[in-house]
């Protein structure tokens, strides 16, 4: 049985959503879809969507790069917004500003 089908506002959500980092469970609730569904679409946004892969792999920051991610993110852009300003995902740049900040409290 299949279920309703994805609306393109509803794929956009998803994909930021999912950049911003949320739970698949608390997407699907955002969304009022399912679980499964929400996998589903994740997984089918993977094999065929361009815009929702990671345009880097295993980058590497340097000092200028992650300041500037710093100062977007302390004013309050979106990981999301950040990483396609910079051309990598939000759980990227959560990692440089946030992840960072904690292991090295200043």
């Amino acid at each position: 049985m299949r279920g309703k089908k994805w609306s393109s506002w509803e794929i956009t959500r998803l994909k930021v959503m999912k950049l911003d980092g949320l739970p698949n469970k608390e997407i699907a609730k955002k969304l009022g879809r399912s679980y499964g569904s929400v996998m589903a679409q994740i997984r089918y946004l993977t094999l065929f969507d361009d815009t929702y892969t990671s345009i880097r792999v295993n980058h590497k920051w340097d000092s200028e790069e992650r300041q500037k991610a710093q100062e977007m993110y302390d004013s309050g852009i979106a990981a999301s917004t950040i990483g396609l300003k910079l051309g990598c995902s939000a759980s990227a740049v959560y990692n440089q500003v946030v992840q960072r900040k904690k292991a090295c409290p200043q």
